[in-house]
């Protein structure tokens, strides 16, 4: 925390700090008028079984450092009742379903998160998601009935959460021939449920 306050690190957000101290699934508390950094206020190890395919648009790039300020700077304010409605979706649905490794209730809360985040971001990265190709990926998926499914921050990675790791490889496997003419990436992973490692040597 003491090297992210002062390379000024979580002015918007503490998770990539929460995660980087302490891994899992974390939510911060948002930002207060005196907060330096937003505090993590929920952690929980992630389902050591579910995977995690990440889609890599190689021929795009999120907005990050000055263009990321000027977007912030020319959104409008939240709707605060679309606020309220995805906060339940959070704290009644996804976070429970968590606890009782119900992925599919899981994914529907968190792919209601993103549509959300999405569309709010969509004047600043051009649609709901950064990266066309992604977009297409993330269509297909949903059609084909898999429900977590996302973008993380700016994109334009793109992530899909399976139950497991055959099932994982079984989309997979899917994707790369429907989608073998795009410059896409894939990874399958799981969680990290521990903190950085930092070695000093």
């Amino acid at each position: 925390s003491d090297i992210a306050s002062l390379t000024k690190r979580g002015l918007r957000s503490g998770i990539g700090i929460g995660t980087f101290a302490n891994g899992g699934l974390v939510i911060d508390g948002g930002r207060g008028v005196q907060t330096d950094i937003p505090p993590i206020i929920f952690q929980q190890p992630f389902p050591s079984e579910w995977r995690i395919l990440l889609i890599f648009d190689h021929a795009h790039e999120g907005l990050h450092g000055d263009d990321e300020k000027k977007a912030f700077a020319k959104l409008k304010a939240a709707d605060i009742e679309e606020t309220y409605r995805v906060n339940y979706q959070i704290l009644m649905r996804a976070l429970p379903a968590l606890k009782e490794n119900n992925l599919k209730v899981f994914g529907e809360a968190i792919s209601s998160l993103q549509a959300y985040t999405g569309d709010y971001f969509a004047p600043a990265q051009g649609g709901r998601y950064a990266s066309q190709s992604v977009t297409d990926v993330i269509t297909f998926l949903s059609k084909q009935g898999i429900s977590c499914l996302g973008q993380s921050s700016w994109g334009p990675t793109g992530f899909a959460i399976f139950e497991s790791e055959t099932k994982a490889k079984h989309y997979l496997f899917k994707l790369q021939s429907t989608f073998s003419q795009k410059e896409l990436g894939w990874l399958i992973c799981r969680a990290r449920n521990m903190g950085a490692i930092i070695n000093n040597g």
